[in-house]
């Protein structure tokens, strides 16, 4: 079962870093930054609850998208 994915949807690329349960995860997202002044470049890491169809391992690399709210903090799913 293929999924339609509009483009104006956010899509994001993170690494699986704890199972919540059968049906979420959470994953982490690394986004490497600039500083404007001073040049440096360092990591920022933001993490999302993730909804899923199948069991996923941790530390497997996942791509995810927005959707509808599925619960409080679920606004994820996995493609």
């Amino acid at each position: 079962m293929k999924t339609e994915i509009k483009k104006s949807l956010k899509k994001f690329r993170g690494t699986v870093v704890k199972i919540i349960d059968e049906k979420g995860v959470i994953v982490a997202v690394n986004n490497l930054k600039t500083h404007p002044l001073y040049k440096k470049r360092y990591f920022r890491k933001k993490r999302y609850k993730v909804a899923t169809d199948k069991l996923q391992k941790k530390g497997e690399g996942v791509e995810f998208v927005e959707t509808r709210p599925l619960s409080r903090g679920k606004k994820w799913r996995i493609i």
